[in-house]
């Protein structure tokens, strides 16, 4: 196997953590418990609820007795279904070639990068530059509908494989390439890019890494600051005054907190807030087709032409419009009601422990979506947008897999008496 070679910027630090992240390459390694589904998805899922528990807003509207409810038949669902492939053989999986690998990430990239100026070109610029220029554009101007979410998700990708290849190899070189993503994510101010790409690449490092109380600290504050920052950009975009009258803050809310505290708690509870609205207010549809759940899969042209006689209703009702995400079960509930909620998290638990059983670097990179996924699925749902989940198919055009003397003896066994002879004699010679 052509594995990768240490250079002289690989630091003697680097190589000894690689270990881990080289086994994902090799195919050997399996995922650990730390980063499973079941832990990952049912944790999240009852923070939250505890936090909506706390009323600290006025909008929230429904007692604990709704909240638990909603959480049983999601939570438990899901992490049942998540460790149904626990007993089952690890799954074998062959080597990729790592130089192979990075020729074919960098001409996805060259593909991304034609992609992406023929958006600049369509657009006459990018979205920062229109914010600096106060011009009347923003973001969603940029770039064409179905096009701009395959080139989004390519872009995702392209990040989380250079930093395998990274954390593997310990070379810089492959680090740039994520990098340059974020940096780009904020250049066309596409936060949600930016949130996919940062919780995949922390799923990956946790996958291998072997975390020290130092680095928990540093996590903490991290996300402390990210808490501040989101703050800061919220107030600057909308206003502090404007989003204290939208969040309605109750009386036991502590004032003294960071803005960001209160843009965060509300982000986070109100989508529960408007999932639990759905099912005590709405009459779902009752159609086992699921048009509202899989509408999102398909892109926005086959879209209207699939679904022009059905008015699509994704996120249901809304407490108030600005706060516009219902959880990843808003859909599934529309179409088929609480059993819909129920099938979906079951569905979406199978497939996330499918991935998590699984070994080699495409298993490892899409569970790292499919991680994602549902640590975000308490805002939207992921699994079935197009954008996001179109990384599994990118990653496996990324690492092709390795033909050892031992897999071309397999096929040579299973092809037709001739191939097999002639297989064998340019063996023998």
């Amino acid at each position: 196997m052509n594995t990768l070679s240490e250079d002289r910027r690989t630091s003697a630090p680097a190589r000894q953590r690689a270990s881990g992240w080289q086994h994902i390459l090799d195919g050997s390694y399996q995922l650990p418990w730390r980063i499973q589904p079941s832990l990952l998805f049912v944790g999240i899922w009852f923070g939250v609820s505890l936090l909506y528990g706390l009323h600290l807003s006025a909008i929230l509207l429904f007692g604990m007795g709704p909240v638990w409810h909603i959480y049983a038949i999601v939570a438990i669902p899901f992490g049942l279904a998540s460790l149904a492939f626990v007993k089952l053989p690890y799954r074998a999986s062959h080597p990729v070639d790592s130089q192979r690998a990075w020729n074919r990430i960098l001409a996805l990239f060259g593909f991304w990068s034609a992609v992406t100026i023929f958006e600049i070109i369509y657009s006459q610029g990018v979205p920062l530059l229109w914010l600096l220029q106060h011009s009347p554009k923003n973001y969603t101007d940029f770039g064409l509908a179905t096009l701009h979410g395959f080139d989004d998700s390519l872009l995702a990708a392209l990040a989380l494989a250079g930093l395998l290849l990274y954390l593997a190899s310990g070379k810089y070189r492959y680090l740039t390439l994520h990098a340059f993503a974020l940096f780009w994510s904020a250049v066309i101010i596409n936060r949600d890019l930016i949130v996919v790409i940062a919780i995949e690449s922390a799923v990956l490092v946790l996958a291998a890494a072997r975390p020290k109380l130092r680095h928990w600290v540093t996590l903490f504050a991290a996300t402390l600051g990210g808490i501040w920052l989101f703050g800061a950009i919220g107030d600057f975009r909308t206003g502090h005054q404007a989003f204290i009258a939208l969040a309605s803050p109750s009386a036991s809310y502590p004032g003294w907190l960071p803005s960001g505290f209160l843009w965060g708690y509300i982000y986070l509870t109100a989508s529960l807030n408007n999932l639990l609205l759905n099912v005590y207010a709405f009459h779902p549809l009752g159609s086992w087709f699921f048009p509202n759940t899989f509408a999102l899969i398909l892109p926005s042209v086959i879209r209207a032409a699939v679904y022009k006689n059905l008015v699509l209703v994704t996120r249901g009702i809304l407490v108030t419009n600005a706060f516009n995400t219902s959880t990843a079960f808003a859909s599934s509930y529309l179409d088929m009601g609480q059993t819909g909620i129920v099938l979906f998290a079951a569905a979406t638990g199978l497939w996330c422990g499918w991935f998590w059983r699984g070994r080699g670097a495409v298993q490892t990179l899409s569970y790292c979506v499919l991680a994602q996924c549902a640590a975000l699925s308490m805002f939207y749902d992921h699994f079935l947008y197009l954008p996001v989940i179109v990384q599994l198919l990118w990653f496996r055009l990324m690492f092709p897999v390795v033909r050892t003397p031992t897999m071309q003896l397999r096929a040579a066994q299973r092809a037709p008496t001739g191939t097999r002879r002639l297989f064998q004699e340019r063996t023998l010679t």
